[in-house]
């Protein structure tokens, strides 16, 4: 925990960052939608190797490695750039970019391999080069993933590795404020207001791992003091009269349906469920990574009496988190990006930001890699949740509403689980993987999600 002197700096800090900085989209006004995007897990694949066996993660062998990419293998730099060129072309003025963190390929589970530092570094770096040169004047919110470190989810606290941070706040530094810089090395989290009255916080979820040794054996619940320094942005958000857009790698609650392993530690959610449960007003959305499907979470407040919808970006690599142990991981997903739009529907002279829709593109790998030369024009819509799900808004109530129509309506759970996997179910989602991946949707905490397993009115459906 940091010390008086240190909370009176931190304190000062929010002020000055919350109340005084003015904001990066001068003229923003209440009767206007705006765009950003979200591009989650890259993943980039530097020993990618064309023609080779994906069952050696595409590098080595000889197999069917396409020129854009393969299920089951990372992201090639092929991929990445027809990402960002059918980003660019879509969207010419974004009001700004979410990188959601994983830059690094899965390094450790390559057979033939041993992850580095500098192999890490060296994907982070390539990464950063090509937002930057396809996004030159855009704001790009950076976010910290579990593989963008080594050993993948390991990070030690600050004072532990501080070079690590102050190394990130270099490589950030065109994009963050000098304030954000400041928090960047104190743990790679940070806060920027992007439009009059929202701020985008951005928190390092390493620090919350159960994957995270440190975190396991620290006798300290705030490493880098993230949580207090969390806490003290949403508070003078609210006596501002402002509001908050939450950004993080991982997010809390169990990975996927086919294990009951739970990303956070329970200290660290519970933690964060107390902390958001004082600030329904303030936080208008919240958006993770780290699953590499299209998903959603509802997180609810500690008396359960509000929901906070947790929107999942897929991610852009082709590979799979949430497959069945006897699948292989051979089969993966096809790539996807994500577009939301926001607007503030000012009520009553205050700032109401929220999160208007979103919509999911993906890019077939077997046509891309069929037709290498036009790639960039072959992404196309997934889905806008709106229309694919009859919604009227992404409001709490109505993320609330979508998941319990899951629970009973075949047609709808069959859209979403396509969604899912992004056009790859190449599974069966059998009664216990439906039961649980419903239960990890609404109910992010390990009490009520255990609870939820026992129950019986959740009937099997076949897509």
């Amino acid at each position: 925990m940091v010390g008086v002197v240190g909370l009176l700096v931190v304190s000062l800090l929010l002020v000055a960052s919350l109340s005084a900085s003015p904001s990066l989209y001068n003229g923003a006004t209440n009767d206007q939608a705006y765009s950003f995007w979200t591009i989650a897990d890259i993943h980039i694949a530097s020993d990618y190797a064309v023609g080779s066996d994906p069952k050696t993660f595409c590098t080595n062998g000889t197999g069917t490695a396409g020129k854009i990419g393969a299920y089951n293998c990372d992201s090639t730099f092929s991929l990445f750039q027809s990402a960002l060129d059918f980003m660019v072309k879509h969207d010419i003025t974004p009001s700004f970019l979410l990188w959601v963190g994983d830059s690094a390929t899965l390094y450790q589970e390559h057979p033939a391999h041993y992850e580095t530092w500098p192999m890490i570094w060296k994907d982070i770096i390539q990464v950063v080069d090509y937002l930057k040169q396809y996004f030159p004047t855009t704001p790009i919110f950076p976010v910290i993933g579990n593989h963008d470190y080594h050993p993948a989810s390991e990070l030690p606290p600050p004072d532990v590795v501080p070079g690590y941070f102050i190394e990130l706040a270099n490589l950030w530094s065109s994009w963050l404020s000098p304030e954000s810089l400041v928090n960047v090395r104190r743990g790679g989290f940070y806060e920027e207001l992007v439009f009059p009255g929202l701020h985008i916080v951005v928190l390092n979820t390493l620090y919350f791992l159960n994957g995270n040794p440190w975190v396991i054996n620290s006798t300290v619940l705030d490493i880098g003091g993230q949580l207090q320094w969390f806490e003290s942005v949403l508070q003078t958000a609210k006596l501002n009269g402002e509001q908050v857009l939450i950004v993080g790698h991982a997010p809390p609650g169990s990975k996927n349906p086919y294990d009951d392993y739970r990303l956070w530690t329970a200290d660290y959610e519970n933690e964060y469920f107390r902390i958001v449960t004082e600030y329904p007003d303030v936080i208008m959305g919240q958006i993770f990574g780290h699953l590499h499907s299209d998903a959603f979470r509802l997180v609810p407040s500690v008396d359960s009496q509000v929901v906070f919808p947790a929107f999942i970006s897929p991610g852009l690599t082709p590979r799979c988190s949430s497959v069945a142990p006897d699948s292989g991981q051979t089969e993966g997903k096809n790539p996807a990006l994500r577009s939301f739009s926001l607007v503030d529907d000012n009520l009553n002279g205050k700032y109401s930001w929220k999160l208007a829709d979103y919509e999911s593109y993906w890019l077939d790998l077997e046509e891309a890699n069929e037709h290498y030369n036009s790639v960039s024009y072959m992404w196309k819509l997934l889905y806008d949740p709106l229309k694919e799900y009859q919604m009227t808004d992404l409001s709490s109530a109505s993320m609330v509403r979508l998941a319990n129509q899951l629970i009973s309506n075949q047609t709808l759970w069959c859209k979403f689980f396509d969604n899912w996997f992004v056009r790859r179910t190449y599974t069966e989602c059998d009664s216990v993987c439906r039961q649980k991946e419903l239960c990890n949707i609404m109910y992010s905490s390990y009490e009520a999600y255990s609870q939820c397993l026992l129950r019986t009115d959740i009937p099997s459906f076949h897509c």
